[in-house]
């Protein structure tokens, strides 16, 4: 980060703070308890879903983990849905479909079968032998001329980034996906020079806004913004835990309730991009939220382990 930018925080930290004591101050005693008492919010009981999330297949950062860690964690700890946003592209999703990448190379306890949709959205991952299956869908991280934002199931090819955010929500939707404002405030995402561009965002279709669980201080403004934002332009508020290591895989999602699935689903004929599309534009779902703790965020952003001192 630059020093301009640093300050940039800095300031939105301060001002925030004067203009919102209150929600700020809520933030910041959840972080500060999560990370000293580890206090976290436990996950909902229903269907969950990863939104934000990232492998070895991402274009930035190189410590992702490796696709099949990733999904042989999710068939562990309950994840039924999962959004893989890679920056700028859709390569697990894709190699999965066309059998290039091999779920089943490591030979471990787990074998998957992989059953994909007609149009191309998702994939459906059945464990074998078992009842367990997942939900993959098609998506991305993708950088507008006006930061990032997350696509998700949608079929079609993604230009190289850049694209006029308003053209990048227009073709994400009219190929069957919906677009989700990731990390606001964030010095990649929208908003991180004034909210003129969420608003352009959600005018141009987007239908949710994330609250992001590594935003902590003195970047927290941002989540806290984010809870505003929703509500001001009447959109979804998603909860979502940028994991880029296998240990933040988790730690915030929501939860689609079983019986709404089940009617969604059947009302979208049977189409589970298109179910997960109307769940969350209607806020048909619980969230669950945790910041990372110190600790996780010295290993995310200096890229060290975490038994480092």
């Amino acid at each position: 980060m630059k020093a301009s930018d640093f300050s940039y925080v800095l300031g939105n930290f301060a001002r925030e703070f004067i203009t919102n004591p209150r929600p700020m101050a809520r933030e910041c005693a959840r972080f500060f308890r999560q990370g000293i008492l580890r206090t976290f919010e436990k996950m909902p009981n229903g269907i969950l879903f990863e939104t934000h999330c990232h492998t070895d297949f991402s274009s930035v950062d190189k410590g992702c983990p490796e696709l099949s860690d990733v999904i042989d964690l999710i068939s562990g700890n309950g994840i039924g849905i999962i959004s893989i946003t890679d920056h700028g592209n859709t390569n697990a999703f894709d190699s999965l479909r066309n059998g290039s990448y091999d779920l089943n190379r490591k030979r471990n306890s787990r074998e998957y079968e992989l059953e994909t949709s007609k149009d191309g959205r998702y994939l459906v991952i059945h464990v074998h032998g078992t009842s367990v299956e997942h939900l993959l869908l098609r998506s991305a991280e993708y950088k507008t001329d006006k930061g990032e934002v997350g696509l998700h199931g949608f079929e079609g090819t993604l230009p190289r980034e850049g694209m006029p955010l308003e053209d990048t929500i227009k073709r994400t939707s009219d190929n069957g996906g919906w677009v989700n404002i990731h990390h606001p405030y964030f010095m990649t995402g929208l908003g991180f020079n004034g909210k003129k561009y969420i608003e352009t965002a959600v005018k141009a279709g987007a239908i949710a806004i994330e609250k992001n669980g590594t935003e902590i201080p003195p970047q927290i403004y941002s989540p806290v913004r984010a809870e505003m934002d929703a509500k001001d332009f009447g959109i979804s508020l998603v909860y979502g835990g940028d994991a880029h290591r296998l240990h933040m895989y988790g730690m915030s999602g929501i939860a689609f309730m079983s019986d709404d699935f089940a009617e969604v689903l059947g009302r979208n004929n049977d189409n589970y991009a298109d179910a997960v599309k109307e769940l969350v534009a209607k806020g048909y779902f619980k969230g669950y939220f945790n910041y990372i703790t110190p600790k996780q965020w010295k290993e995310f952003f200096l890229n060290k382990p975490l038994s480092a001192k």
